[in-house]
């Protein structure tokens, strides 16, 4: 074969491949579901719907050949109609997923429709239950709802429950028609009211305005609480979230309980009961709650002693579960007063806050010293006369015993002192505590090597300056202090007495007659902590000039023996 021609036919069949037109190649028209073409014709043209919903039953049995649809179709519609209805479906094929109404189940949209056309509610329920029942296709569904909606067919925002609606809508009515409606509001909860028949009825008994205004509100006010305003500047280091801590609800009752009905409250407990079964674990961010027994030391000294006992034997129902509680908190109310009560809230608040800018370097413990009542003890019998230390003494026994509860001796030891001066004794006594702690910042170098005194070397020098009654007391109260040091249990004691702190460090063994870290107190109540400290300095006086004649003496011997 010649080449020549070879190479012109080739030319010829790669000119023939460019003048190929290329809209031949998609010049049918396109595929489509014949379902969703069916539902477009039969709303566009609904005097044909009967013969289109016929062909369309033969199409789905396989009755008709699917290449034979296209020309039943444009025999019955016509040419131009069923490229019109082609030209519809391919626009909307091109939109969007989320535009077309069949993305969304029908069950999640009717209660839109419900709230949105209440006058329609019953031809949507029967229309939804045939479709359920699939009496109804789903080409058809869609036509015959259009229908009844008509050209409103806006989705609005989604529902709320009605129940948070109403504390908007019921200061705004007035109380019958609030009770009407709540009557109507707990026949829907039972299922005796068909859900797209409440809101018409509760429209006509609110009206449309009002309705709208209290959804409004509601609406507003969720708003409000998603989206709290936060200031980056002001916002603390240690704040995690954004939200308000939750308070559990029974911690809440004590103060809504006081302002409601009785009749109310026990209602209102009772189906708290019921919600706690069905509630397993609640993790959040809770106020600290503080027992009535710890609240008691601060009440009792405020009211009287009958008020504190029948205080008491309530607390001691409310303990055995023979009375609930919130009895108990209204019963101590009318027994102690509102007003007392809270101000015994306010008092225990105030011991929990620590300031924490306020704490010296050498503090330890931001928390207020305490006192047991045998460290107070101590400096009370020392103190006071011999009349209340014999009816003091008498009512520490019986409390040791047990006889009398703690709560209760304070108002005693009140009765006994009265209140001011047992208030001094006490500031006195933690005192003397925290003169106990030595700050190490304040603490001197030079006193670590200061020099020691035994109480067997204070003690006959203190008896030699002293009164013979206050010697005879003293060397009573030192002797149950020795014998509570020979049956010692492992500790061994530094029985010392520093220069630089003038008290007696004694680390904390078993109790005995006598509590070793309340000996100092003993001892300044017997004989006053002015002349307790003259004392002590004389001796120390005393003793250091024995050691500079002792190592006197042994250097001069030791110079003569140096020199012979």
């Amino acid at each position: 074969m010649d080449p020549s021609k070879v190479q012109q036919e080739m030319s010829n069949l790669q000119v023939t491949v460019n003048e190929q037109p290329q809209i031949e190649i998609n010049s049918s028209i396109p595929v489509m579901p014949y379902d969703r073409l069916f539902s477009i014709l039969i709303h566009d043209h609904p005097d044909k719907a009967y013969e289109l919903k016929v062909l369309f039953n033969k199409c789905k049995r396989d009755e008709i050949p699917k290449n034979t649809i296209d020309l039943l179709l444009k025999d019955i519609l016509g040419e131009e109609l069923f490229l019109s209805a082609s030209k519809k479906m391919q626009q909307k094929r091109s939109l969007p997923v989320t535009s077309s109404l069949h993305t969304v189940p029908y069950d999640r949209i009717f209660p839109i429709f419900f709230h949105d056309y209440p006058d329609q509610a019953n031809e949507l329920q029967v229309l939804f239950d045939k479709c359920k029942r699939d009496e109804i296709s789903r080409n058809t569904f869609v036509s015959l709802l259009l229908d009844i909606l008509g050209d409103h067919r806006q989705i609005r925002r989604p529902l709320v429950p009605y129940d948070q609606m109403f504390p908007f809508l019921f200061p705004e009515i007035q109380q019958d028609k609030a009770n009407k409606v709540q009557a109507l509001f707990d026949k829907y909860k039972k299922g005796e009211i068909h859900r797209n028949n409440f809101y018409a009825r509760m429209k006509k008994i609110v009206g449309e305005e009002l309705l709208s205004s209290a959804s409004k509100k509601m609406c507003d006010h969720q708003l409000q609480k998603r989206n709290l305003p936060v200031t980056v500047n002001e916002q603390s280091r240690t704040q995690i979230s954004f939200s308000l801590p939750v308070v559990p609800y029974d911690h809440m009752f004590p103060f809504l309980f006081p302002e409601i009905p009785k009749d109310k409250a026990n209602e209102i407990l009772a189906l708290f009961d019921k919600y706690k079964v069905n509630e397993h674990t609640q993790i959040s961010f809770r106020l600290p709650v503080v027992s009535y027994d710890k609240m008691f030391p601060f009440l009792f000294p405020e009211i009287n002693k009958d008020k504190a006992n029948e205080i008491q034997a309530l607390f001691d129902k409310y303990k055995r579960s023979e009375m609930p509680k919130y009895d108990f908190l209204f019963l101590m109310k009318d027994i102690a007063g509102e007003e007392k009560l809270r101000s015994v809230e306010i008092t225990m608040e105030r011991n929990r806050l620590v300031l924490v800018n306020e704490q010296t370097r050498t503090q330890i413990n931001s928390r207020e010293e305490k006192l047991t009542f045998d460290q107070l003890f101590g400096v009370l019998i020392s103190i006071i006369r011999r009349e209340k230390r014999i009816e003091l003494q008498a009512s520490f026994d019986k409390y040791k015993r047990g006889e009398i509860a703690k709560h209760t001796f304070v108002p005693i030891m009140k009765g006994i002192l009265g209140d001011q001066y047992l208030r001094s004794i006490t500031a006195i006594a933690k005192q003397q505590k925290k003169n106990l702690l030595v700050p190490v910042n304040e603490q001197p170098r030079t006193q670590i090597i200061s020099s020691e005194l035994p109480f067997e070397q204070l003690f006959p020098f203190l008896i030699s300056h002293l009164d013979p009654d206050k010697a005879i007391e003293l060397e009573a109260f030192f002797d149950k202090y020795k014998a509570l040091q020979r049956g010692g249990d492992g500790f061994s004691p530094p029985r010392t007495l520093t220069q630089s702190t003038q008290v007696f460090p004694v680390k904390a063994g078993r109790r005995g007659e006598i509590p070793q870290h309340t000996f100092e107190a003993d001892m300044k109540g017997i004989l006053g902590e002015q002349v307790l400290r003259l004392v002590i300095a004389k001796m120390k006086r005393q003793v250091e000039n024995n050691q500079r004649r002792f190592f006197g003496h042994i250097s001069s011997k030791s110079l003569n023996a140096a020199a012979t």
